[in-house]
């Protein structure tokens, strides 16, 4: 816990600041939004002056720490919110957030209609940190903004609502992904062709190698290294389909140093053989 002196008093304030960066798209300028009731979504580069604190607020918000870090209010305390932190508050109750003394945070948000299905999954009576990424949802925010302040079509602004949508439900479902596991399969993904084990994985995401394998078999009904098959199966494909390498150079490239062995793998994983897939893709082009 980190202890706020920034704003003591605890006033009703809403203060974006002359230096932070705000983009924001409200339904009053998209009835994209309004399909799921949402009432503001936004992207803030927030610098010290930011600070909001709401004695009532009418509505559910979600807001995720991306980078930097901030301070939010809950339990009668102040708490720092660190990057893969979600500060969730419901309407009705007390909350408050906002930047130390020249530091940075960057932020995504979205406020929910109290009567909204996201609203409804959370069922929360009091303000909360929970863990969550919030980058998929950063960048649909951005592509909404970035339509909205573009060509603005209507079919492709609610392409992007529904994916702001669908990104909050899944953030605020009791059984959303741990982000220890994000990170560690971003490093088994960044690096393919080393020959991981479960107990480096799992040391990459902080825990025992059982409760990681348990963590595995809850989010991707799959044992670890079934899902470092799939990773790597996926990053095959792609390359096969995209590039002129042989089949013996993709195999290496993917942790396999025997191509018969890494053949096996991918028809196993995809149901066809790397050549028959690399011909059905050549006839698709």
């Amino acid at each position: 816990m980190s202890i706020s002196t920034k704003h003591p008093d605890l006033r009703e304030t809403h203060i974006i600041g002359d230096t932070s960066r705000e983009y924001r798209v409200g339904h009053e300028t998209t009835t994209a939004l309004s399909t799921h009731e949402i009432i503001l979504a936004g992207l803030t580069l927030a610098t010290e002056e930011f600070c909001f604190i709401r004695a009532n607020p009418e509505f559910y918000q979600l807001l995720i720490a991306l980078s930097g870090h901030g301070h939010v209010y809950v339990n009668g305390e102040w708490h720092r919110c660190t990057m893969s932190q979600a500060y969730i508050t419901p309407p009705g109750k007390f909350h408050a957030y906002h930047t130390e003394t020249g530091g940075r945070w960057k932020v995504c948000w979205v406020q929910f209609d109290p009567g909204s299905k996201v609203a409804q999954l959370l069922r929360i009576k009091d303000a909360s940190i929970v863990q969550a990424d919030g980058r998929p949802l950063a960048a649909a925010i951005e592509g909404l903004w970035r339509e909205n302040l573009g060509a603005g079509d209507p079919s492709f602004m609610q392409r992007w609502a529904d994916l702001v949508d669908a990104l909050c439900k899944r953030i605020v479902e009791p059984q959303h992904l741990d982000t220890r596991l994000i990170t560690a399969w971003e490093a088994v993904d960044g690096d393919l062709s080393h020959n991981w084990t479960v107990e480096e994985i799992s040391k990459r995401a902080g825990m025992s190698s059982e409760h990681f394998r348990r963590l595995c078999l809850v989010s991707f009904k799959r044992s670890p290294m079934r899902q470092v098959a799939e990773l790597r199966m996926r990053h095959a494909a792609s390359l096969i389909g995209s590039t002129a390498l042989t089949i013996e150079a993709i195999a290496y490239r993917v942790g396999y140093e025997n191509p018969f062995a890494f053949s096996t793998a991918f028809r196993r994983v995809t149901g066809t053989s790397p050549s028959e897939y690399r011909r059905a893709r050549n006839t698709l082009q």
